[in-house]
């Protein structure tokens, strides 16, 4: 008798056990496909912010005779250039650098693809001013004292 009640006793609590088991699986499992749901959920909203933010703003040309404006624009919208291109298209004429936030840099010409004459470059409270002849810099000045230097505006 007392080794029956002690196989049934240990029947139970095998059998609860194997419930326990079983139950702890079922949920576990639940658990797990609630977790990747939300991973999958977590991954797909950051990719799209990423590629909200990584999102590059085309240039634009427009036609004006026989010259083409192009302007290059900044992540945030801002113009990062602006400038000219001839029927060979080739840079020519008034070429404009701005920063990301708006602020000129660099201003200077092409004739038909190569830098010639004064170009200016802004930066903090300097400005530096390069004399280009047919691509190749003949003469670089420097001011940084802000009161004699020229407007980047």
């Amino acid at each position: 008798m007392f080794y029956k009640n002690n196989v049934n006793l240990m029947l139970r609590n095998c059998l609860f056990y194997v419930n326990n088991c079983y139950i702890y699986v079922v949920v576990t499992n639940l658990i797990l496909s609630i977790m990747k749901k939300i991973l999958v959920f977590a991954l797909l909203l950051s990719v799209t912010f990423t590629s909200a933010q990584n999102e590059t703003i085309h240039p634009k040309f427009e036609k004006q005779g026989d010259i083409i404006l192009a302007t290059y624009y900044h992540n945030n919208g801002e113009i990062a250039q602006k400038g000219y291109f001839n029927k060979a298209n080739k840079l020519e004429g008034t070429w404009v650098s701005f920063n990301n936030k708006g602020t000129k840099q660099s201003i200077g010409q092409y004739t038909n693809g190569v830098k010639v004459g004064k170009w200016l470059f802004w930066k903090e409270n300097s400005l530096r001013e390069v004399d280009y002849n047919n691509n190749v810099i003949a003469n670089v000045g420097e001011w940084k004292n802000k009161t004699h230097l020229a407007i980047a505006d």
